[in-house]
């Protein structure tokens, strides 16, 4: 990082406004000595300080500085002409001021209520202890201005003091930033060489340079501290009011022409404002300097295109500097936007200042920041739909013997470099332990391969293998195989499946072998097909070639390894080669990142309101594709069903390409226009979905030095934890997943009628006998509305809903259904969008002794049931035979949603499929579990949380809508609403703000379960003078729901409230006095659950409470779980933010606070400004009750 240096030249006689920091201000006293104070700092982010320096002047380093004359009190103020400054960081102690709030009153608090007597406010000091609070680092002065008071000096730590007003009043300075500095950019005039870049980590660093002329023209101009790059300055952030205490008269300060011999001085005129960027605005800059000769990461400002070429002007995303580049040749059809990233490197035109990329120079990588596989980017020479659809449907291609066989040779032949043999009986030794392995077997498994067959498969490579480690490895020479090969040698194994990620040219890979041969390295690509030197194979090892010399390797060539016939061909590096795989690489990547499009019709319609299906069904326009290719080969690629379907919905004419239109009759005639609807109306969902997701920059690992994106430079003060990646996988799934529903395979079938047809729910009138012989034993520890429902799903031939209202034993229900379908002979499988939530249901079973196979990441399963997962119980198996018997004696599988595309689903349908939390799951996280099964029970509360969708128009258009919503009947819904969690008061509540009356308590003890604060009169004791506390604190059931209105408090405390609107310092200070007052009279901390809607003020509360360990968390995460007390805290109030959009707003969802208060047993406490919380529709019916 470059550092601040102090060191410019000052331009003679200029009088423009800046000139005002190149003289020293002179102030005289006669009494008093000059002080300086802070009055206010507002500061979020690092800009670099104006420093006052002693009183001297040099030609390098000018001062700025006070001269205080205590001999002559009636002197006025002067402006030494004669004295420079400039500006140099500084160390400073930085406080936090007391600053007053809108609304805030003096001398007059509220005293409407007695419950805001002495309430407990929590310190800024406190709160500012957690990670998400940005606070202000701290400085000692190191130098300090003569004659000042002994008081520290508060100052902003960094201040580009060049982008300010400043006004001048009698007593004191204020500068704030100019308009016209908000709304310019920065320009560095200083000249620096261009620094060459040779591999991946240089170019990332930042490497400004500017041209002689740019100096010239800007002699005239008032000169800028250089900025470090990447830097940004918060023009509108920075607020510092100067409050100089002196009783000389003020000095004038003209923005008017002097001169620097000038002895007369002027009077002061106060509040007359010098605008030190208004020069700046006058030049009109237009030159570009950028050099383009190095590789440069841009972002394209215009484009303009004729019949012969493409103009196109470039920014740096570095430096900002800008340049002209025009594309020939081939580039012309480059699908390139305005706004788009690129990284571009051309060739310099002699007769302009424009640069030029034609077919023999240059380079333009769209959007580099998004790697593409070099598999995916080869893979488009045949078909660019097909790549595109593999990107997208990640999965759906399933495993086979071919691609199995492969992989296993790659492992072979590597593990053979590794210890360089040639030896036979050591090859096979090695083939025998890797087709043992638990990852070979299992997908031995899903191929259908036994484990003679792959043996015998792969036994025919072992004596290739061994000629290639004597010709090449072993230096024992055969004339005759090296006949028509390669007739190098392998001098050293470099690295075996190297993975390399190329941003310059946004792509990425793994290198088979990197081998050494001479001076050179060289990429070696194993195939194992037969000889045929394609052009995707050929390209692929081009790729490799680009990449590895972009990281600086001496690559020439390399080598393309046929290994079952024993051909080893080397391929020469060729720059039209290298321009024609980029070129397609663009091409991909533009098409990858086409966005789905809202019909402007709809747009209208849509508003603040939710669309019916017929309304929503045609709302979207899918993202540009790829045109298809007439090739006999469309028969058989996996993706065919997917593409005809794109086609067939955007109704494309298919006349003349005979292959596709057979297929899209053919292929596609199971299928309705109502399921090519559905179909195509959830991908586009999914697609405006997955942009959400583009927030987590991620590529800036790859895109900026440990330097630009180090935390410790921004945050020092804050404290980070790790959260996991959330890559496309998730998305990758739910697409995969939804094209299940347009396979010709009867699974599918039912799916379509259930699902999108909806057909009715059908029952069987007789249940079989075997129940009443082996259910009363299951049946008798439910209560009646429970055994109506396990008997109806046990009748249902299609599926049913259970719909679980909060606390009526959904569990208890999902249990005995288990049992009682493995005692009928089915086959059950259980699933839910959460490890938790499947490992609750496990954990019950096995206390009944029902054997569960559990299947997923070891990591995840709760550690009771370690025992049945699958890690466990197949770690013994060292065949896909034996791997066979053990899911074959199965009964029970228990597995995620996501977890659901495992192998043995491809292969086992089971008989039931039972769902829990349901209304939580997107409908196309369902279809591959669903698909698996013969009948499906869901089970979940519609009137709790939804499925997270992130997009409000994604939410409108019907994302969020989950498989139980769509389903929702009365013939095919058994109700659960016998609680045995709430007391009678927060029953009334949940029935109020929810269930209209329908949510009953199953017995009379639950009814009246209060509070049990074991050392109560040591509370009323300690606590006697603070009567609110006792109030909320009141264990009485007809005060077991409280709500604490802090806006009287809010209106009179004097702490000031943290900037941040989603946290609230005053609740915090609360809830943290309330949580001390039950924790120190006996009530314990398990029995404790504190809410709030906001991440930012869970965070908070978890900080300041960490040392009492109780559970804080967000209404999300709650969901499932209950305490005996609950705390909730609104967070929002009038004074810390402004409210628009209400229907948006989280608190307006009522079933996120439905399933807030339905946490508690036996006491619920909401804290919050009932001024604001009033305003959203669930919190009027809660008050209206209470």
């Amino acid at each position: 990082m470059k550092k601040f240096n102090p060191k410019r030249k000052i331009i003679k006689n200029n009088h423009k406004i800046s000139s005002f920091f190149t003289k020293t201000l002179n102030i005289n006293n006669s009494a008093t000595t000059s002080t300086k104070n802070i009055s206010s700092i507002d500061l979020t982010d690092d800009v670099i300080p104006a420093t006052p320096l002693s009183n001297s002047k040099t030609e390098d380093n000018k001062v700025l500085h006070t001269i205080t004359n205590t001999d002559e009190a009636s002197k006025r103020k002067r402006i030494d002409s004669d004295v420079e400054y400039s500006l140099e960081p500084f160390k400073i102690v930085v406080d936090h001021p007391k600053k007053k709030h809108n609304g805030e009153r003096e001398n007059n608090i509220s005293s409407t209520s007695y419950l805001f007597e002495n309430v407990p406010s929590i310190s800024n000091k406190e709160v500012h202890k957690s990670s998400t609070l940005n606070t202000p680092k701290k400085f000692n002065i190191l130098k300090k201005t003569p004659d000042k008071s002994k008081s520290a000096v508060k100052f902003l730590n960094k201040s580009p003091i060049d982008n300010f007003n400043v006004e001048v009043f009698q007593n004191f300075v204020k500068i704030t930033p100019s308009k016209s500095s908000a709304k310019s950019k920065m320009v560095t005039p200083n000249k620096s060489p261009t620094k060459k870049q040779h591999s991946i980590l240089e170019y990332i660093s930042p490497s400004p340079s500017k041209s002689e002329q740019a100096q010239i023209n800007n002699e005239s101009t008032p000169e800028r501290s250089p900025i470090t790059q990447g830097q940004a300055i918060p023009h509108s952030k920075a607020k510092v009011n100067l409050n100089l205490k002196f009783t000389a008269t003020p000095v004038k300060i003209d923005n008017g022409p002097t001169t620097d011999d000038d002895p007369k001085t002027t009077e002061l005129q106060p509040l007359k404002v010098l605008d030190i960027d208004s020069s700046w605005e006058k030049l009109d800059i237009d030159e570009y300097f950028l050099q383009l000769s190095t590789p440069q990461h841009c972002v394209v400002t215009s484009y303009s295109k004729d019949k012969n070429d493409v103009l196109l002007t470039v920014k740096s995303t570095q430096t900002n500097e800008k340049a002209k580049c025009k594309l020939e040749g081939f580039w012309i059809w480059s699908k390139i936007n305005i706004g788009c990233t690129i990284y571009i490197t051309g060739i310099k035109d002699n007769n302009s200042d424009i640069w030029k990329i034609t077919n023999e120079g240059g380079l333009l990588v769209y959007e580099p920041d998004m790697l593409l596989s070099n598999t995916a980017v080869v893979g488009a020479l045949f078909c660019k739909r097909r790549s595109v659809f593999k990107e997208k449907f990640l999965g759906f291609e399933p495993e086979n013997k071919v691609m199995l066989i492969g992989a296993l040779i790659h492992t072979l032949l590597q593990g053979v470099l590794k210890i360089k043999t040639a030896n036979a009986l050591k090859i096979e030794d090695m083939l025998h332990k890797l087709l043992s392995t638990r990852s070979t077997v299992k997908t031995m498994y899903n191929c259908s391969l036994s484990y003679e067959e792959l043996k015998t498969e792969m036994m025919q490579f072992v004596p290739q293998i061994i000629k290639f480690m004597e010709n090449y490895v072993l230096q024992r020479r055969n004339p005759m195989y090296l006949k028509d090969n390669w007739r190098g040698t392998i001098d050293s194994i470099q690295d075996i499946e190297e993975n390399i990620w190329c941003t310059e040219l946004g792509i990425k890979g793994k290198v088979d072998v990197s081998i050494s041969s001479g001076k050179t390295i060289m990429p070696v690509e194993l195939k194992t097909g037969r000889a045929r030197a394609s052009l995707e194979h050929r390209g692929q090892v081009m790729l490799y070639i680009m990449m590895m010399s972009k990281l600086g390797y001496n690559v020439s060539s390399g080598l393309l390894l046929y290994l079952r016939e024993g051909v080893l061909q080397e391929i020469p590096y060729n720059e039209h080669e290298k321009r024609d795989l980029i070129l397609l690489r663009n091409e991909l990547a533009y098409y990858l990142t086409r966005k789905v499009q809202l019909n402007r019709s709809v747009d209208k319609v849509i508003g603040s309101n939710k669309l019916s299906w017929s309304q929503s069904i045609n709302s979207l326009n899918p993202p540009e594709l790829p045109e298809p290719i007439n090739h006999s080969a469309c028969e058989k690629c996996p993706y065919n069903i997917i593409c005809s379907t794109f086609l067939k919905y955007e109704n494309v004419d298919l006349t003349s390409n005979k292959v596709l239109n057979s297929m899209k009759e053919q292929g596609l005639s199971h299928l309705t226009d109502v399921h090519i609807q559905y179909f195509m109306h959830f991908c586009n969902l999914l697609d405006l979905e997955s942009n959400e997701s583009t927030g987590k920059h991620v590529s800036e690992i790859y895109t900026k030095t440990p330097q630009e994106r180090n935390l410790n430079a921004k945050h020092a003060d804050s404290t980070f934890h790790i959260d996991t990646y959330d890559s496309n996988t998730v998305f990758s799934f739910n697409f995969t997943s939804l094209a299940i529903i347009l396979e010709a395979t009867e699974q599918a079938d039912r799916l379509r009628r259930l699902v999108i047809d909806r057909e009715p729910a059908t029952f069987k009138r007789k249940l079989p006998k075997i129940i009443a012989s082996k259910g009363p034993s299951i049946l008798k520890r439910l209560n009646r509305a429970q055994q109506q429902a396990v008997l109806k799903a046990c009748s249902a031939n299609d599926y049913l809903l259970i719909k679980g209202m909060p606390g009526a034993g959904k569990t208890a229900t999902i249990v005995a259904l288990v049992q009682l379908l493995v005692e009928l002979g089915n086959t059950v499988l259980i699933t839910s969008h959460t490890h938790a939530a499947v490992d609750n249901v496990c954990v019950r079973l096995k206390k009944y002794n029902v054997r569960v196979l559990r299947l997923g990441s070891t990591g995840r399963i709760h550690s009771d049931i370690q025992s049945m997962s699958e890690h466990e119980l197949t770690k013994r198996c060292k065949t896909p035979e034996e791997l066979d018997e053990i899911y074959t004696k199965a009964k029970v599988f228990a597995v995620t949603c996501f977890g659901s595309k495992h192998p043995i689903f491809n292969k086992l349908v089971v008989d039931v499929c039972i769902v829990d939390e349901s209304t939580q799951v997107l409908q196309t996280s369902l279809f591959r579990a669903l698909s698996a099964s013969k009948k499906f029970i869901l089970i979940g509360d519609p009137d709790q949380l939804p499925p997270v969708v992130k997009n409000t128009d994604a939410v409108k258009l019907g994302l969020s809508e989950s498989l139980f919503d769509r389903l929702q009947n009365p013939d095919a819904t058994a109700t659960l609403n016998l609680n045995y969690r709430m007391n009678s008061s927060i029953t009334q509540l949940a029935n109020a703000l929810t269930y209209k009356g329908e949510l009953q308590i199953a017995n009379e003890t639950i009814a009246n379960a209060t509070l049990k604060i074991p050392n109560f009169h040591n509370l009323v004791k300690k606590y006697e003078g603070e009567k609110w506390l006792l109030d909320v604190l009141d264990t009485s059931l007809e005060n077991s729901v409280k709500i604490l209105d802090t806006g009287p408090m809010l209106q009179s405390c004097s702490i000031k409230n943290c900037q941040d609107p989603n946290i609230n310092t005053y609740e915090i200070g609360i809830v943290k006095y309330l949580t001390a007052a039950l924790l120190e009279n006996g009530v314990g901390n398990n029995s404790i659950g504190i809410i709030s809607p906001y991440i930012a003020q869970v965070t908070q509360l978890n900080s300041v409470l960490r040392d009492q360990r109780v559970d804080i968390n967000t209404v999300d995460q709650f969901q499932g779980r209950d305490k005996e007390i609950i705390i909730f805290s609104c967070t929002i109030s009038r004074e810390g933010q402004k409210l628009h959009n209400y229907q948006y707003h989280i608190l307006e969802d009522k079933r996120r606070l439905n399933v807030a208060i339905t946490r508690a047993k036996h006491k619920l406490i909401l804290i919050g400004d009932v001024d604001t919380v009033k305003k959203f529709t669930p919190f009027q019916k809660a008050k209206k009750k209470r």
